[in-house]
């Protein structure tokens, strides 16, 4: 199948990296749970800044102007279905400064924990940035598996493989206008869509909503969030924007997205 691509704008002129993650367990803590570990049904833009950030081998919370919003746009789909379990874990009480050498015993807190219908949790993702030299060095090392500190999904006990799936060029992209209705493969911002935007009733969907942080500010303070919706499966969504969004050919294989800052 031919595809024919309009003119691309000037933003189109940047490399896109795709790229998988996954692993045998998940839990992305949600900022506003308290007694209870919530899990995020994917992982946070801040999340996959900071996973980019440790394969790179940038320091702890000095990534956070090099990976802004401004800087590098990322955009996450849910590969494959999900299912959640509930887990008690041991932490070390600390209700004084004093208990935190452990003398006032353990806390148990219930955990949610992530896992794959029948394989890991598996998510896509797309990741662009201004500065082409980074990219390239993310492709090579997501291609040999050469991190400087490793991936995870969530907690450092996630542990995650990641497995490179395409660059791609500005000839395998377009930001096409917004349309009536257009599948979207990837998680939506809420910002992004026009009021009554949603076709649920078209088929089958679950459709749900998660509020998050997108992006921090020094000193790991909470910058901006914004809410998300998303089919609980991975399934596209048929949606109508108020803005453009970008389509991308994976070797013949064509995917809609969009970045979680809202943009395309």
């Amino acid at each position: 199948m031919v595809i024919l691509m309009k003119p691309l704008n000037e933003r189109l002129n940047q490399e896109l990296i795709i790229f998988e993650i996954a692993g045998r367990m998940a839990h992305f803590r949600k900022f506003y749970s308290n007694s209870s570990s919530l899990s995020y049904s994917f992982p946070p833009r801040t999340v996959i800044t900071g996973m980019i950030a440790g394969i790179l081998g940038r320091e702890r919370d000095g990534y956070y102007q090099e990976f802004s919003t401004e800087s590098c746009s990322v955009a996450v789909a849910i590969a494959n279905p999900q299912r959640r379990i509930s887990q008690v874990v041991n932490y070390i009480r600390t209700k004084s400064k004093s208990e935190l050498d452990g003398s006032g015993g353990p806390t148990q807190i219930p955990m949610e924990i992530l896992l794959g219908e029948g394989e890991k949790v598996r998510y896509r993702v797309f990741f662009e940035h201004k500065n082409a030299e980074l990219i390239h060095e993310v492709a090579e090392r997501i291609r040999e598996s050469r991190y400087i500190y490793p991936p995870y999904l969530g907690i450092s006990e996630f542990t995650a493989v990641m497995d490179f799936v395409a660059l791609l060029g500005p000839e395998d992209m377009e930001r096409r206008p917004s349309e009536e209705k257009v599948y979207i493969d990837t998680v939506i911002n809420t910002d992004h869509l026009q009021d009554r935007g949603i076709y649920p009733g078209e088929r089958d969907l679950k459709i749900l909503k998660e509020k998050m942080t997108i992006e921090f500010a020094p000193g790991r303070e909470i910058n901006r969030t914004a809410s998300f919706i998303f089919e609980s499966s991975g399934r596209s969504l048929p949606v109508k924007l108020q803005n453009s969004y970008r389509q991308v050919n994976i070797s013949g294989d064509i995917t809609n997205i969009t970045f979680m800052d809202g943009g395309s």
